[in-house]
Parts: structure tokens; sequence; C-alpha cells
């Protein structure tokens, strides 16, 4: 991996573990360590897709629903499919269910 792309991850890290208020994982083998969560850390460029998808979902949720994304690929269980949520709505649920 190129120099550079492990500063930006690392950076990424360092801001999402700010975020949720918790601390970045050396040596483990997720990224940050959180009371509730295990957070593995991405870094992209561009997440257009993704992006699209989410704005879709806000676009149609009606007030008072969370948003969410939930991703499934031909012959996947539908309990191992991927959910995604913005980062905002996981913490304001974190807080509620302490």
């Amino acid at each position: 991996m190129a120099r550079i792309s492990k500063i930006r991850g690392r950076n990424a890290e360092l801001n999402v573990a700010k975020y949720l208020e918790c601390q970045r994982a050396h040596f483990e083998k997720y990224d940050l360590v959180h009371d509730r969560l295990s957070v593995e850390v991405k870094h992209r460029a561009r997440l257009a897709t993704l992006e699209a998808w989410m704005c879709q979902s806000e676009a149609a949720a009606p007030p008072g629903r969370l948003p969410i994304v939930v991703t499934h690929s031909r012959q996947q269980k539908i309990a191992d499919c991927i959910c995604l949520v913005r980062l905002s709505e996981l913490k304001k649920l974190l807080a509620t269910t302490e």
C-alpha cells in the first residue's frame, strides 16, 4: 500500500474515532475500539454509488423514519446483507439505547 494511502486511511480512522468518541485499535483485527461496536473504517476518494443509494433512501423516508440502504447480491442470504446507515444516525441510535 502506498504511503499516502496509509496516511489517508489513518486520518479517516482518527476522524471517525473522534466522532464516535472512541480510540484507534493498534495491532488489532479491527480499526476502532468502542464499547459496543467493532469498527472497520474504509476510506475511498469516491463512493458515488453508495452515496446515490443513501440519498435515494433519505429522499423517500417519511419524517421520523431512519433511512437505510440494504445491499443484496445474487444467492446471498438475506440475513447476510450489508446495511448502510449514516454515521450521524448510528451515533443517535447508540445514545438512545444506552
